[in-house]
Formats: structure tokens, sequence, C-alpha cells
């Protein structure tokens, strides 16, 4: 567990895998176990799995015995067009094959955890169809991800073409979030909405047989090394499943992909001369002195967004951006045109009139 001092707060950062599933194809069930065993290899804090419409990885009994990595159990559910696919936390009940208008409105009021996944996809195959989020006024979930790896990953695949490439070097075809999640993003907080962003890995763990070999495709101890999304939280709050989730839906978080490079001493927030500061998911007022401080690892091209829009670019290891107007106010992070770190937003509220 990394601790780090930001202005006069201390926090653990959680490193997190989210979105995965334990079903192969044919094959039967990866155990928790398993993943459990790959996930420590990959020095997680955490993991979440959302198998489709079933709560049954609840049952293994090595979520009794171990207690790190911490495994939360959700679950994914979907409409009978198999779209609008929502990854829900804190709850026991299975809403699923109905419209997604009565499960959002169910989980809304049940007070569960909820996120809209994959909300937009690309295919360049027609063998591979689309999941994504049609109705845009359906928003009762408390975030998006914004960067799926699998989703982005089959976006590219055309077997006939690339699909041994595709499999063998998956890294070389993720390079950032589809623009359209991160607008969809983006136009919910702007309306007030206040969404938190997490990037997932969505692994099945796809066994085919090739001759007499089996070929997993996207397992999960390569995922583990890719997409994840760390959280803050608190020095003095217990580090456990409820306060993960908590940390998730206030936004208290950014995604990485760690196969860019690990973001060691990395950290952003917004802060004045006065001693008032704000990490992502945070409100701020705004004042003469306000800065969106980061620092980095490594030198990296590090964009500021306001309200959605690039407003400036710095490439450089650390520094600050001067905060002028109200509004919100995120970074995006890139190494070698690839994206790396997107944080999520730190809310800058109008000068106090009093």
């Amino acid at each position: 567990m990394i601790k780090k001092l930001i202005i006069n707060r201390y926090f653990n950062e959680l490193t997190g895998s989210i979105h995965n599933h334990t079903e192969y194809s044919k094959d039967g069930r990866v155990p928790v176990r398993e993943i459990m065993r790959y996930a420590e290899k990959a020095e997680l804090d955490f993991f979440t799995i959302n198998d489709h419409n079933t709560l049954e990885a609840k049952k293994e009994k090595i979520l009794k015995s171990k207690s790190y990595p911490i495994v939360i159990v959700g679950i994914e559910v979907n409409d009978p067009e198999d779209n609008h696919h929502l990854l829900v936390f804190n709850s026991s009940v299975i809403k699923t094959e109905v419209k997604a208008q009565e499960y959002m409105d169910y989980y809304h009021e049940e007070n569960a955890i909820t996120f809209a996944a994959h909300p937009n996809e690309r295919r360049i195959s027609q063998q591979f169809r689309k999941y994504e989020w049609l109705d845009r006024s359906l928003n009762k979930f408390d975030g998006l991800e914004i960067w799926n790896y699998s989703s982005s990953w089959l976006g590219k695949v055309k077997p006939s073409l690339n699909g041994l490439i595709c499999v063998l070097f998956p890294q070389l075809f993720i390079r950032k979030p589809l623009r359209k999640n991160l607008n969809f993003w983006d136009s919910l907080n702007l309306a007030n909405m206040r969404k938190s962003a997490i990037g997932s890995v969505d692994a099945h763990d796809i066994i085919k047989r090739v001759c007499y070999c089996k070929l997993h495709i996207l397992p999960h101890k390569k995922l583990f090394k890719t997409i994840r999304t760390n959280v803050l939280i608190p020095e003095k709050t217990e580090v456990n499943e409820e306060n993960i989730l908590k940390a998730l839906k206030q936004g208290n978080s950014y995604i990485v992909n760690y196969s860019l490079g690990k973001p060691w001493n990395f950290y952003a927030v917004a802060s004045d001369k006065e001693g008032h500061s704000a990490i992502f998911g945070e409100e701020i007022r705004l004042s003469p002195t306000l800065r969106f401080f980061y620092n980095l690892p490594m030198e990296s091209t590090v964009a500021l967004y306001y309200n959605g829009k690039k407003i400036d670019v710095k490439k450089s290891k650390n520094g600050y951006f001067k905060i002028n107007e109200a509004g919100f106010y995120r970074l995006e992070i890139s190494r070698y045109r690839y994206g790396w770190i997107y944080s999520n937003p730190i809310y800058v509220l109008p000068y106090d009139s009093e």
C-alpha cells in the first residue's frame, strides 16, 4: 500500500482491476482462487468480479479464508437486446432481461453503486457485434467505463487480417479510450451530474482450441498488468470493500495503463496559498492563487481539460496549471502518444460571495 502526502493530508492508494469474469467459453469457470493468485503476482490490492447475471462467485470458499487481495463481487446486467450493460455493486438482486429503465430505476432506489459498461464501442469486423449504451437519457448510474481494455481490443480485431497478431501482441492495439466515451462522460459532468469514471479490463479469459493446443485470449494474468483504476482513501479510513466502492463512486480515483509504466510518485491536487486543497472527485472554491499541481515519475505530455475541452498542454515531469474559472478540471496524461493516466475531475466552485 502506497502512502502519499498531498498538501496537508495523507491517503492510502490502492491499485485495482475492475470488471473481471470467472467463466471460460466452454471449458468451465476460472476459479476465484486462480484469479486471486494472478492478482497477487500483479501486486493488486483489489479486483472486482462482475459475471453476467449471477452472483455465484460469492460462494467461493476462498473469499472467507483469504482477505487479500480484496475481492469485490458484483454483477453485470443487460436489457433483452443485450445492450445497456450495467456493473452493479452492493445489491443481491439480479434484474436482467427487462427494460433498461426498469433496472436503472430499481438499483438507483436501492442505493446500489452502478457503472455503465463500455457505453460506446467500435468494430472493424462485422463478425463482432457492439454492446452499447444507446439511450443517453438513462443516466442514473454513478459512473461509467471510459476505457474498457477488451472492448478496445475487440474493436481492432479483423480475424482474416490481423487476428493472430492481435492475440499475440494485444497491447500494440490499445492506444487510448474512445473519445466518444470521454465526451459522454464530460457531457454528464457539464450537466452537473458529477459522474465518476473507471477503467476496466473486462477479462473473460477465453480459450480457443488450435489443433491439440489451448490458446488463451486475454487471460487475467496478462490483463492485470494493463488498465487499472487506483483509488485514494484517507489514511485514517479503514481499507475495505465499502470504502473502495465509496471512493470509486465519488471519483477519488484515476485510471492508469500500467503497460506504459507504473505511476510511482504520481499525484495531482488543486490547492491555493490559503491551505485549501482538493483531490480527484472533490470540490474547492476558486481563488486568485488556485493552481492544479501534478507530479509524475517521468516526463510526459500532460493535458488539462476544463468542462470537457482541452485548454492547456505541458510536457514535463511536474508542474502546475493556473485555474481562472469555476467548472470541472481533469488531466489526460500520455506517453509516446499512448494514453497513460486519466484523472477524475476536480470541481472548482465560484468565488465565495460573502
